[in-house]
């Protein structure tokens, strides 16, 4: 048992380092004084990058601590959300990473109680 809590320990905080570095870049992209051209480049590279980190936090090694999960999943969506709402990022595909982390989610749940 006390094995399983420091794992968690250890995701949570791997997990948490992941979202500061995504906020980190975002944050550096809003404020930066680069032109336009050169933010809309940078924004969909953080995009792509946003999309990435959410699979790998969601589906490939989180998948059972989830209730992190779940406050996780609503707190960068609501990030990106903040992003699109001030125009800064345009996110076309956090919709398609939703439905993974849910499909992953049942899979997981029904595993779980077939135990």
């Amino acid at each position: 048992m006390r094995n399983i809590q420091i794992n968690y320990h250890i995701r949570q905080r791997e997990i948490d380092q992941r979202i500061d570095v995504i906020v980190t870049t975002a944050n550096n992209i809003l404020t930066s004084n680069d032109d336009v051209n050169v933010k809309v480049k940078q924004t969909r590279e953080l995009r792509d990058f946003i999309a990435k980190e959410i699979n790998i936090i969601m589906i490939k090694k989180y998948a059972p601590i989830l209730e992190y999960n779940q406050a996780l999943r609503h707190y960068l969506f609501s990030y990106l959300r903040y992003l699109q709402f001030h125009g800064k990022i345009t996110v076309h595909n956090y919709r398609d990473n939703l439905d993974k982390f849910s499909q992953a989610k049942k899979i997981y749940l029904r595993n779980i109680k077939q135990r």
